[in-house]
């Protein structure tokens, strides 16, 4: 094998990739190995190809799929697409020439293809695409395009993006920042409180960062009633953040669907994921996309298949609807964002903005400009660390986001999570439950059996009404109240917690089930 310089240049179709220099290679059946060799260099030194998720891939040209997406184009927006073995061979062209012992060329051999597929390890690992210019938590500034080496991300942004950035900015920079993204941004949603308002600034500056955390809660953005601009506020934090909308997701309580569908997102690499427009009063719950809240990596089932895939969580997720509540796990887990416009007809109030999304389209560089200076002041300053704030299940998110909004004197969203727990009719159940029990065994320790007794279902109404609503309208049977008191095992409900007594090693007598004040743990 012997390879030569040609003067013969060809294009790559991807417009952020550099022209290489078509490599000439003697091919024989052989000769694989050392085919194979060279061949993993060249697309490797070219950034032709990546490695992402386990699967090569290559970064392409969004394709518009609508009249609309056709006439407002934009050229420069790349997806990370999995390279087919057709498509490699295309690519292989586009970079070698490769020469049979007649010294004809050949089209890409097919033993060579295969062999590139099936193992990604030798190109450059792809962490995902970031499109837009901002700094990491370690304060490394992300405003050159291109793949970056530290972080594995492709920046793609266009220059306008770049060319105003400042690189000092202090404490009142960062102060005046978020003024003008409340009065400019922000200034037309019906916002209930500066609570929740500044939970959307919170959004915001999660989706400039969200590549560099562990992980990050989500933001359920919730109503009153429709047309409060749910949507279009989800739509255009986005649309700062990533330069489009996010991946549009259908919600649905059947875990082994939602496992499958969150995979199929993430592994295509998206930025952002929206659940929109979920029924009237759903409780949000779910164990799949509690995991991509809380998990660094998420391993699952691929769509139509019985592969197993594993995919980086580095998505800001945000879900939107009318008189949305967060249920179990997902309390900790999601932000509530709660929009009052307190008119009859919402859609008819009077909008600074009349189109907020062209607006936010046409002057994505000015409002990337002011999310910036809060980042860079941040660091300029010494992220100096305000009081002690009390650590969520989001270490990184914690030490980034809160405490960037308290520094700035604005509200801790972690606020808006304890508020999840308020509004959690089954923590309230619980409570009614324990106190309760407190109130008719006064910490004597009973069994479930005596508990359901005809004796203290006919003595004690409060018991009785406590367990149908801790078991949503039905009374429980023994077996059932068991497994529910060991569930509840240790947890503390206003202010009492549910123990378990002590017994022998042998002993097969019934477990019996103590419900105390904390302090006299």
């Amino acid at each position: 094998m012997h390879t030569q310089s040609s003067n013969n240049v060809v294009s790559i179709p991807t417009s952020t990739l550099l022209t290489p220099t078509l490599t000439e290679i003697q091919w024989c059946p052989s000769q694989l190995p050392s085919a194979l060799t060279m061949t993993r260099k060249v697309l490797r030194d070219a950034d032709l190809v990546f490695a992402f998720s386990g699967q090569l891939v290559e970064l392409a040209n969004k394709i518009p799929v609508t009249a609309r997406d056709m006439v407002s184009f934009n050229p420069d927006q790349l997806v990370i697409k999995q390279v087919q073995e057709c498509r490699l061979g295309e690519l292989l062209l586009q970079m070698m020439k490769f020469v049979n012992k007649k010294g004809d060329y050949v089209a890409a051999p097919p033993a060579l293809i295969k062999s590139l597929i099936s193992n990604a390890d030798f190109a450059k690992p792809l962490t995902g695409l970031l499109e837009i210019p901002t700094i990491t938590p370690a304060g490394m500034n992300m405003s050159k395009k291109g793949y970056n080496e530290v972080t594995g991300l492709y920046c793609n942004f266009n220059d306008k993006l770049v060319k105003k950035l400042a690189t000092k900015a202090t404490h009142q920079d960062g102060i005046d920042a978020a003024r003008f993204l409340f009065t400019h941004l922000f200034i037309d949603f019906p916002f209930k409180d500066d609570l929740s308002r500044d939970a959307a600034l919170a959004m915001l500056l999660t989706a400039f960062q969200r590549k560099f955390m562990t992980n990050a809660p989500g933001f359920m953005i919730t109503a009153t009633t429709q047309a409060s601009g749910k949507n279009t506020l989800a739509d255009v934090c986005f649309r700062v953040a990533y330069g489009k909308p996010a991946a549009a997701a259908n919600w649905t309580t059947n875990q082994d669907e939602m496992g499958k569908y969150l995979l199929s997102i993430l592994k295509e690499g998206h930025s952002g994921i929206c659940f929109d427009n979920l029924p009237h009063s759903s409780l949000l719950d779910g164990d799949q996309l509690a995991k991509v809240l809380t998990e660094e990596l998420y391993q699952g089932r691929v769509l139509g298949s019985n592969k197993t895939c594993t995919a980086t969580t580095d998505a800001l997720v945000v879900l939107t609807g009318n008189q949305l509540r967060a249920v179990n796990d997902m309390r900790s887990r999601l932000v509530p964002i709660h929009l009052e416009p307190q008119v009859d007809n919402p859609e008819e109030r009077k909008f600074f903005h009349q189109d907020i999304t062209s607006w936010v389209k046409a002057d994505r560089h000015r409002l990337t400009y002011w999310v910036h200076q809060i980042l860079l002041a941040w660091h300029c300053e010494g992220k100096q660390q305000p009081a002690e704030i009390k650590a969520s299940r989001f270490p990184d998110w914690d030490n980034t986001v809160r405490q960037q909004m308290v520094w700035l004197g604005l509200n801790d969203p972690i606020e808006l999570i304890h508020q999840n727990e308020d509004n959690d009719p089954e923590i309230d159940a619980q409570k009614d439950f324990f106190k309760a029990m407190h109130q008719t065994f006064d910490s004597k320790p009973v069994t479930s059996q005596r508990i359901l007794s005809e004796q203290m279902m006919d003595f004690d109404a409060d018991l009785q009404d406590s367990l149908i609503e801790l078991f949503d309208g039905s009374m429980p049977n023994s077996r059932d109240l068991g497994k529910k008191l060991a569930s509840l095992k240790g947890v503390v409900r206003g202010g009492l917690v549910l123990k378990q007594q002590e017994k022998s090693e042998n002993s097969k007598k019934s477990a019996k089930w103590i419900v105390q004040p904390v302090r006299g743990e």
